[in-house]
């Protein structure tokens, strides 16, 4: 009899696994992210991506548009430096070619 009562142990350990897994996998999808901060605070960013340009690994150019002014901006493992700002006239060079 012992070795039954094992057997059904098992089993009822299984299957608590089996939904301890199921309600993991629920709140991580449905839950978790309805409590994330995305949606939240201002809708419009100041900072604004143009375009990337990779130089080498870990090196690039950053086309950005901050606070309504167009940056070129250097990036590398010594960090992230202003390379010059461009006028609304240079930017629209910039789109021509």
């Amino acid at each position: 009899m012992n070795g039954i009562d094992f057997t059904w142990a098992f089993l009822r350990m299984m299957a608590a696994l089996v939904v301890v897994c199921i309600a993991a996998i629920l709140v991580l999808r449905y839950w978790v992210p309805r409590l994330s901060l995305r949606g939240r605070g201002p809708k419009q960013s100041p900072f604004e991506l143009l375009a990337r340009f990779g130089l080498e690994h870990k090196r690039a150019l950053y086309l950005m548009k901050i606070a309504g002014k167009n940056y070129v901006l250097g990036a590398s493992e010594g960090g992230i430096h202003k390379i010059t700002e461009l006028t609304e006239e240079e930017m629209r060079d910039v789109g021509k070619s």
